[in-house]
Order: structure tokens, then sequence, then C-alpha cells
């Protein structure tokens, strides 16, 4: 009996307990609900001001990400943004939508994302460059959405199996970039696992070869392309001659490199392998970059870690200054802004870098 009268109490507090936790469960679900309805209703809103933007979405997540990728490209399915839906389109009347009058950013989400975080990433990718922009010509928003959803329990197998999947998706990248207006002017934004399809795609484009494939035909002549790398999730040292993605540099006359020595996640990057990895290129920067010779001068790197805490696109695109230094790579021709002349903290390699127009 007294045993039955001690237990009492402490069941009723464990069922308070739990009440409580899936109350606040439930409310923050609403809460994250309405913050996305709050988001995607306001970038309606800005594109709505902008009616002469274009945001496209390119689905990859039913192509494969081994075997004949080539073949694979017919899989690939395209969606124009009308309103607040996605309308169904086709390669070619995604091609005949872009051309030299427009600037087009192609933003590469990373790892763990499933089809509505996809669309989070880059409906805030053009809230944040059409804000941060808002002088500027007009912009074509290109969401790429590929098969990142979690597919093993433990998290080194899921990060090397994504690591090869970004490899078939700069692959796919590569191929479409191929298609394009050669005088359109791109620029790629990739976010963690994303950079790593962003450079494979770049170094395909060079002629390159990533996980041993290489793009048909010959390297074609175009319109330098640009670049913005957050938090890289790709070894530090892979545009260095001779490394992974080590031509992918001949491809762009600018590329902006965003890195966080206070981002845990990457910190961790180079224990992926059990020989060790160098560190991610989201961490540290570029290593060694006086190697890359005359290619260093296309380089930017920023350290975000007093804009950004983690690992995290959310806290990347919420900021004015990081967004403020996007502009001049998204949109051509560089737009000259005023400068700020408060002090950055900046790594040493960007006092040789070609300089932004813009800062912060």
């Amino acid at each position: 009996m007294e045993a039955d009268l001690r237990c009492r109490p402490l069941t009723r507090r464990f069922l308070l307990a739990s009440l409580n936790a899936s109350l606040w469960t439930s409310l923050a679900v609403v809460a994250l609900g309405l913050t996305a309805h709050a988001a995607d209703e306001t970038t309606g809103d800005v594109h709505a001001a902008c009616p002469a933007d274009q945001i496209w979405k390119i689905d990859a997540r039913c192509a494969p990400v081994c075997g004949d990728l080539l073949q694979g490209t017919q899989r690939l399915r395209f969606f124009r943004r009308v309103g607040c839906r996605w309308q169904a389109s086709s390669l070619e009347e995604f091609l005949a939508s872009g051309g030299a009058a427009y600037s087009t950013c192609i933003a590469v989400h990373g790892n763990r994302t499933d089809n509505e975080l996809a669309d989070e990433y880059g409906l805030s990718s053009y809230h944040r460059l059409r804000q941060s922009g808002r002088c500027c010509g007009p912009l074509r928003l290109v969401l790429w959405s590929w098969p990142s959803e979690r597919t093993h329990v433990v998290n080194r197998a899921d990060v090397l199996e994504k690591g090869m999947r970004s490899d078939s998706q700069g692959y796919y990248l590569a191929w479409l970039i191929q298609q394009m207006d050669p005088t359109e002017p791109i620029c790629l934004l990739g976010y963690s696992h994303g950079c790593r399809a962003s450079a494979g795609a770049l170094h395909l484009l060079a002629g390159g070869s990533v996980a041993r494939r290489t793009l048909p035909g010959t390297p074609v002549e175009r319109l330098p392309l640009r670049a913005i790398l957050m938090a890289g999730a790709v070894d530090n040292d892979t545009f260095l001659p001779g490394r992974t993605h080590g031509q992918a540099l001949s491809q762009v006359d600018r590329i902006l490199v965003m890195y966080n020595p206070r981002d845990s996640i990457l910190r961790l990057y180079p224990r992926l392998e059990r020989s060790l990895l160098p560190d991610a290129l989201g961490y540290s920067g570029i290593s060694n970059i006086h190697r890359l010779g005359a290619e260093r001068n296309k380089v930017q790197q920023l350290n975000v870690s007093r804009w950004v805490s983690e690992h995290d696109f959310r806290e990347y695109l919420a900021s004015c200054a990081v967004g403020s230094y996007m502009v001049p790579y998204v949109f051509r021709p560089p737009v000259e802004l005023p400068v700020d002349t408060s002090p950055l903290e900046i790594s040493p390699a960007e006092t040789d870098a070609a300089p932004l127009l813009i800062s912060p």
C-alpha cells in the first residue's frame, strides 16, 4: 500500500510532464508552420514587386545517383514558380527563359534536406538576394533539389553517402550549364554538400573528371561563371592543382568562400575517414592558397563567424551583411554601393584577393 502511495505522485508528475512536452512540441510545430507560411508569403510579395524575376526548381530526386548519368539527365524535372505554386515545365522552356538579360543564380542545398526544406532554401535564397540587391537587374533564381534525405542511421555513413551523391549532382549540374546560353551570367550558390556539387560542376566544365566521369564533347567557351560557397563540406585543399577539383577555378572570374571557425559540425569533418581528411573548406577556408598561383586573385575568403554561429543555411541567408557580400557575385555588372570602412575579420589570403565593390 505504501509503495502504491509513493508511486502515485511520481506517475502524476510524469503524466503532467509528458502532457507539457506534447503541448510544447505541438506549439513548436505550429510555429514552424506559420513561420514557413509567412516566409513564403513574404517571398511572394517580393517576387510580385519584381515581376521580371523568375524562380525555377530543377528536381533531380528521381535521377539515378550512379550508373549512366548521361542517360539519367532525362529524369531531371523542371518547375517554374507561379504565384505560390510550382508549375510543371520542361528543359526547353527553362533554356528559352534565360539569356544575357538575366542574372541566373543556381542554389544547391546541402545534406538531409527533403523537398519541403529544399523549397525553403531556394525561396530564402531568392528573398535574400532580392532584398540585398534591390537596385539590380532581373534575377533568375534556380533551386537545384537533389536526394539528400537521411539514408543511414549512423551519421558517418550517411555523410559519406551524400558526398558520393553530391558528385553525381555535380555531373548533372555541369551538363545543364552546357545546355544553357553561353552569354548568360551564372552564379553557383552552394551550401554544405552543395558546395561539393558546385565545385564538381566547375571541374567537369573545365574538362576534368569527377568520380571517374567526364562530360561528353569538348569544353565550350562561355562567359566565366561565378560561385558563392557557404559552409562547404568539401576538403579545404580541393581547388589546389592536382586535387579533386583542381581545374574548377579556371571556369570562374570570381569566387566567394565563406568559412566559419565556430561551425561545430564541420569541425568534425576530418574524422569522416580513418586516415583523417583535411579540414572542411567551410571551416577554415582554402588552405595553402599561395599554391593557386594567379588563380588566387579570383578568390575572396570571408570569415562569417561574427554573423553566423552554426551550420545552418538560415543563419547565412538571414544576415544582411552576408547578403551584401553575395550581391556583386550574383548580379552583373557589379553594383557600386557605399563602402563601410569598419574593420573586418578576414584571413591573410584576402588581403591579396580581388577587391569587392561592396561590403556590409
